[in-house]
């Protein structure tokens, strides 16, 4: 089977419908032999190459199948109804053929509209194909679209930016969920397979089955990536940079709506909205690679972090006493303990249940060398970060805030925007941009 050699793969494209052939799909006559066999019905006389021809046994590929003339149409209900193609002075041809048509939704509701096609009506079976929803996806579909473009060649197109947009896309195409409980940016992460607090994360499937079934149309509707991928080559089309970031992707997916013929008011505005919620997740981003930036080796900080949290967490699960640089024997630090958990909203009276499910399954992951793989429990994860962070917040703060720094300063900010540009793929135009966006949030959280 194969479409470029044509065995088995039949392609069928609409064009102009007063030129348009029906040859194209049964085969045509061969004028070359018509002088060795005389009529046109001889078998040899005639061309069998139509893409029917080419499909049988194998499948056919109608692409616009709305948009074709209704003499075309007529040839896949004879097909469809009684598996035959009809050739001109030919008997009818057996003809097993999976046929895939596709269209828009739009041509498809007029179709469906149309009493006079209500014989094809019965013999379609209807498949529809919304837009992607899962968030991992969506960037594969930009790095693949970004590829085929010649004119991002050169670009520096800055980490977290095909994220952020994809982030918006995904919600646009998302409904309001009904159960209160839960926003569109939860549901957007649920879909991607991540953890989130208060659902039950270890039946994912069950949990998107529950969630699609409240809804109708989504997928069916929202920002398509052609869109965003326009979008994104107006940063650089416009403004002459050699960078596209998170934010000047934002800027312009924002640019773009008011020129979006699809779009009213209503569309307008929930769709600034989403934007604005794409700004406050990219910031907490932001400022996490900052932050992380700071550390001469943020790797080993948290792992030691990770390892002194454990160490402390068997210990009163346990019911045991740690032994300390000293030798002595001492109660486990509840303060750290406490400190940690409370980063991301642990009760005191949840926190048991917290260290039990912690322990289970972080030990899993200690390998030969003894150590704990901190990204194996995102929750924790996050908690230990904001532990680190917040231990240096002061010095980050008035670091990137300070508007003349004086050379102690340039330089450390100088070594962020190297490590930066070395460990984290920016390059130093978006490295700095980071920088200066990390310094009025932070200048707006004093």
């Amino acid at each position: 089977m194969s479409e470029m050699n044509r065995i088995g793969v039949g392609t069928f494209q609409p064009s102009d419908p007063k030129s348009q052939s029906q040859s194209e799909l049964v085969g045509s006559v061969n004028f070359s032999k018509l002088e060795d066999y005389g009529v046109e019905s001889h078998p040899l006389a005639y061309n069998f190459d139509g893409e029917l021809n080419v499909a049988n046994r194998g499948m056919m590929e109608f692409i616009e199948m709305l948009k074709v003339d209704a003499k075309f149409r007529n040839i896949l209900l004879t097909l469809a109804q009684e598996k035959r193609i009809k050739v001109e002075r030919f008997p009818l041809i057996y003809a097993d053929i999976a046929t895939l048509a596709h269209t828009n939704e739009v041509e498809y509701n007029k179709f469906l509209a149309d009493k006079k096609e209500e014989a094809l009506h019965d013999r379609i079976w209807v498949v529809k194909f919304p837009y992607n929803l899962r968030l991992d996806d969506e960037i594969k579909i930009y790095e693949k679209l970004i590829c085929q473009t010649p004119g991002f060649k050169g670009i520096h197109i800055a980490p977290h930016t095909l994220k952020t947009a994809a982030m918006f896309a995904i919600l646009s195409r998302l409904e309001e969920p009904k159960n209160k409980g839960i926003s569109v940016l939860q549901k957007m992460h649920i879909y991607n397979g991540e953890d989130i607090d208060g659902f039950n994360n270890k039946n994912k499937k069950q949990t998107i089955k529950d969630l699609r079934q409240d809804v109708e149309r989504e997928g069916l509707d929202g920002i398509s990536p052609r869109y965003v991928v326009n979008r994104l080559a107006a940063c650089f089309a416009k403004h002459e940079t050699k960078a596209v970031t998170p934010i000047s992707a934002l800027r312009s997916l924002e640019e773009g709506l008011t020129t979006n013929a699809k779009l009213n008011k209503d569309d307008i505005s929930r769709l600034k909205n989403l934007i604005a919620v794409c700004v406050e997740e990219y910031s907490k981003i932001a400022c996490n690679d900052v932050q992380k930036a700071f550390f001469v080796n943020f790797e080993h900080e948290i792992s030691n972090l990770l390892s002194n949290y454990m160490d402390n967490v068997e210990a009163y699960l346990n019911n045991v006493r740690l032994e300390n640089e000293w030798g002595d024997l001492v109660e486990s630090d509840e303060a750290l303990m406490r400190n940690i958990e409370e980063k991301i909203e642990i009760t005191n009276t949840g926190k048991d249940s917290f260290r039990e499910e912690v322990f289970r399954k972080i030990v899993k992951t200690k390998g030969e060398d003894g150590k704990y793989n901190y990204n194996t429990h995102p929750k924790l994860c996050e908690a230990l970060e904001k532990q680190l962070f917040e231990e240096r917040k002061g010095v980050i703060r008035l670091t990137v805030s300070v508007r003349n720094p004086d050379p102690e300063a340039l330089k450390r900010i100088n070594e962020v925007v190297r490590v930066l540009c070395d460990q984290y793929n920016y390059n130093e135009e978006s490295a700095n941009e980071l920088l200066r966006y990390v310094s009025n949030i932070m200048s707006k959280n004093k």
